[in-house]
């Protein structure tokens, strides 16, 4: 008998979260061989490896990603020859700390996926029914003389993927963000807050400046008088009592130097300065550790003149 050959394909590579996210990566299939034989899959087995590219070179050395699993909701089925293409699915678990190493390797540079995908089969002669199982390798459709299936991921792709899986959500599970303590002075600077958050997550980084500016401004207006400013004189006045003068006046200036750094996102900052994700990132930690002191201290009325 003869096997014949299995030509594959992959098409777009998808991302799920979830409780163990993973890659989603289709797989359409053609099988070609006698017109007097099918394939009867009983099992397929599927390895990813990984590899880097930049300006189409790809890298010297790859990388072994995991193993792949057969989409549990798929059908293995039959392969007849000159038949339409089958399409399968394969589920590549997208482990955090596999990505963490992934992401400093890959140092901006797009990535391409390999499997490396066992086909075991019974071929079935339509004359001759005697036949035992086989294993086939499936090659790649585009370039039959590889035996393994390639898919390139571009590195703006690979971001959105790695969006899709989670990776980068950090919840700061050993270092908390520190539980900012209902204080009714403090009411109009949380609402703030929590809109800086939002623009973060929306990725509007001027935006999240803004809001954090508006949160500490509000909480020297609302703390010392309507008039005041987020400067250190208005900051000190609110530290008042809390301890020594040389850490209150300390910690005035860094909450002052904190709210200096925000204005870059007002509007009216002239130049405007190009502020970018990471910079949102510390301006919004930041300000939610400035409040979460604030709320802390027993200053909860106003500060004495």
């Amino acid at each position: 008998m003869n096997e014949g050959t299995l030509l594959g394909r992959i098409g777009s590579v998808r991302g799920e979260s979830g409780f163990l996210p993973y890659f989603r990566l289709p797989l359409t299939l053609s099988y070609q061989g006698p017109v007097t034989e099918a394939l009867d899959i009983v099992n397929v087995m599927a390895s990813a490896y990984i590899v880097y590219a930049k300006g189409g070179i790809l890298s010297q050395t790859g990388a072994y990603f995991g193993p792949c699993h057969f989409d549990p909701y798929g059908s293995l089925g039959s392969l007849f020859p000159g038949n339409p293409s089958v399409a399968w699915a394969f589920l590549l678990p997208a482990n955090h700390s596999v990505l963490h190493q992934v992401e400093q390797e890959r140092k901006g540079r797009d990535v391409v996926l390999s499997l490396v995908i066992s086909v075991y089969a019974i071929p079935r002669d339509l004359q001759d029914r005697s036949s035992g199982i086989t294993a086939l390798k499936l090659r790649d459709a585009t370039m039959p003389g590889n035996a393994h299936c390639v898919v390139e991921v571009s590195k703006s792709k690979w971001l959105e993927l790695l969006k899709a899986v989670g990776y980068g959500e950090y919840h700061l599970a050993e270092i908390p963000l520190p539980r900012i303590r209902k204080v009714k002075a403090l009411d109009a600077s949380l609402q703030h807050i929590q809109r800086a958050w939002e623009h973060f997550l929306n990725g509007s980084d001027r935006e999240t400046f803004a809001a954090c500016h508006d949160a500490l401004e509000k909480l020297a207006k609302e703390s010392v008088n309507p008039n005041s400013k987020p400067d250190q004189n208005a900051f000190s006045r609110i530290l008042s009592g809390v301890g020594p003068p040389e850490k209150t006046q300390k910690i005035a200036q860094v909450l002052s130097q904190c709210t200096s750094l925000l204005h870059l996102g007002r509007h009216e900052h002239k130049p405007a300065v190009e502020l970018d994700h990471r910079d949102a990132e510390l301006a919004l930690l930041l300000t939610h550790a400035c409040i979460a002191y604030l709320s802390k201290t027993e200053k909860s009325a106003k500060a004495k003149s």
